[in-house]
This record gives C-alpha cells, sequence and structure tokens, in this order.
C-alpha cells in the first residue's frame, strides 16, 4: 500500500504542479488577505514575504516561516480530496492523512526549489479576469 500511495502523490503532484507553480491560492487565504484588493495584490505580497525569507540564510527557523507561508498558497486538504477522486471515500483517515502529507511534503519541495531558482528574476504580473465566484 505505501509504495501505491507514494507513486499516487508522485503522480498526482506532477499533474498539479503547473497549478501551484501559477500561485493558487486557497479560499482560506484569500478571505484572510483583506488587505489585498485583487489576486494579483495578494501574490504580490506573498512573493515579497516569500523573497525575503529565501534570501535569508537557511536555517530550520527559515524552513519553518516558509513552509508556513507557503501553506496559505496551497489548500493542500482539497487537493489531496480531489486528486484521490472516489478513492477519497474509501480510504481510512490515516491513509487520507499519509497521502495528504506526502502529497504536500512533495508540492513544498518542488516549489521551494522553483522559487529559490527564480530568485535573480522579476517576475510581472500580466492582469487578471475573475472566474466564477472564485
Amino acid at each position: 500500500m505505501r509504495r501505491s500511495l507514494r507513486r499516487t502523490v508522485l503522480l498526482v503532484a506532477l499533474a498539479i504542479g503547473s497549478a501551484v507553480s501559477a500561485g493558487s491560492a486557497p479560499a482560506s487565504a484569500q478571505t484572510s488577505a483583506p488587505a489585498a484588493a485583487t489576486a494579483s495584490a495578494f501574490l504580490d505580497a506573498k512573493l515579497k514575504t516569500v523573497r525575503a525569507l529565501l534570501s535569508q540564510p537557511a536555517s530550520p527557523e527559515r524552513e519553518k516561516k516558509l513552509d508556513a507561508e507557503l501553506g496559505t498558497l496551497v489548500d493542500y486538504d482539497d487537493m489531496a480530496k480531489v486528486a484521490l477522486g472516489e478513492e477519497w471515500g474509501k480510504r481510512s483517515k490515516e491513509e487520507i492523512a499519509e497521502f495528504t502529507g506526502l502529497l504536500r511534503q512533495l508540492i513544498e519541495k518542488n516549489y521551494k526549489k522553483r522559487l529559490q531558482d527564480t530568485l535573480k528574476y522579476d517576475i510581472a504580473n500580466k492582469g487578471e479576469e475573475p472566474k466564477g465566484a472564485d
């Protein structure tokens, strides 16, 4: 089961990696940032904070702060539920917790590496267009 679960996490992470790289924010993060009037302003503020953390020397404290900040950008529980689809209801709480934890570790590791690689580049939002209720 463990090997199958890890393989599933890897496949799911690969499939949704582009969504994470685009910085899709979970609903909880959107409502917790009332000062950001637009999605672009929200992402710009998050990017500034994350870049400031990444420019600090590596340390366990920096990693903890970085993980917390990145956790406001991705709804791992919802992502795991969507990824598992029909399997969600067939799995035990322990299996779901393990899957969600592995998915989070994989995404955070890859996301941090990508961010570290882009520190020397300017990132500019080209605009935004609301779709639906989100």
